[in-house]
């Protein structure tokens, strides 16, 4: 199988967004600390070090921003979609 530069698409990139999602109606308090782990987490010496090899950047946030970000990547995605005819498929 080709790569996505030999199948004639050199300038092509894909980023992703890799979170933590909870369930519908849980409490703001729990999600908040959940959060705060979270960024507490991402930015403890080293982590960047460890995630990076794997071409991944930390970026916390709050989960408001999640969000936009989550909304951002599905506006996106939809119009590339629309740009190129693609249709879902059973």
């Amino acid at each position: 199988m080709p790569t996505v530069a030999e199948a004639g698409f050199p300038d092509l990139t894909f980023g992703g967004t890799l979170a933590f999602f909870g369930p519908r109606g849980m409490p703001a308090a729990l999600r908040e600390r959940i959060a705060a782990d979270v960024r507490m987490v991402a930015a403890e010496p080293g982590f960047a070090e460890r995630i990076g090899p794997l071409g991944m950047v930390p970026r916390a946030g709050t989960p408001e921003e999640l969000g936009r970000v989550v909304e951002e990547n599905r506006l996106h995605w939809a119009e590339r979609a629309r740009t190129h005819g693609v249709r879902p498929t059973n």
